[in-house]
């Protein structure tokens, strides 16, 4: 588009209302409502690793599904493992839940659905496509809003849930033992260590296919 070229911007009263409410924060701005976190500040990534990310990695999903808040780009492989993370939000805030799957094996982003419901709503729709993908559910319970997923995961009957403490060498093999602790990941315990693995992986090469 001319425009764009020429710098311009999509805007709107409701893109207003937000940098309002983002108290007009550029690093905030730039990562919650332009999707560009270029020059946004404390980046995980480097200018160059977001720049590779953005032009290697993002790839549109073929099968969009629940109103396009469900996007799968492939369909679960018998013989391969998965990974469902789970984030969980109250469903009637300005945040949003998030499922995503990855194929261990491949190490490659297959699902993902992001929308606002209830988190007992998203133990469903999380307890339908793990159970599809035959997925190890690792849930974020810091806060306490995942509580509720995981007692519904329970619930429901699913046992392929972390649980802080077990053995994770033989996860797809050994379903999680019925524990004394909510399963779950606190990640205000680990948010270090699990962004700087991640950051390790994606500059050594172990992308991960996205949206």
């Amino acid at each position: 588009n001319m425009f764009f070229q020429q710098g311009y911007k999509p805007c709107s009263s409701w893109y207003e209302k937000m940098v309002k409410k983002l108290k007009y924060d550029k690093r905030k701005i730039n990562q919650e409502l332009n999707c560009e976190f270029l020059g946004s500040g404390d980046n995980v990534f480097d200018n160059k690793q977001l720049e590779e990310i953005k032009n290697d990695s993002l790839q549109d999903a073929p099968s969009k599904l629940m109103g396009n808040s469900l996007w799968m780009w492939k369909e679960p492989i018998p013989e391969h493992k998965y990974i469902m993370g789970v984030d969980v939000s109250r469903g009637d805030s300005e945040d949003f839940s998030s499922i995503q799957i990855i194929d261990f094996d491949d190490r490659e982003q297959v699902f993902e659905y992001v929308g606002k419901i209830p988190p007992d709503v998203l133990a469903e729709i999380a307890f339908k496509w793990a159970t599809m993908y035959n997925a190890f559910i690792v849930t974020d319970i810091t806060g306490g809003m995942g509580i509720t997923t995981v007692r519904k995961l329970q619930e429901l009957g699913y046992k392929s849930l972390y649980v802080e403490g077990i053995d994770t060498t033989s996860i797809w093999s050994n379903a999680s033992k019925a524990v004394d602790k909510i399963p779950g990941i606190n990640f205000n315990n680990k948010r270090v260590q699990i962004i700087a693995a991640f950051e390790e992986a994606v500059r050594h090469k172990f992308k991960i296919k996205s949206v």
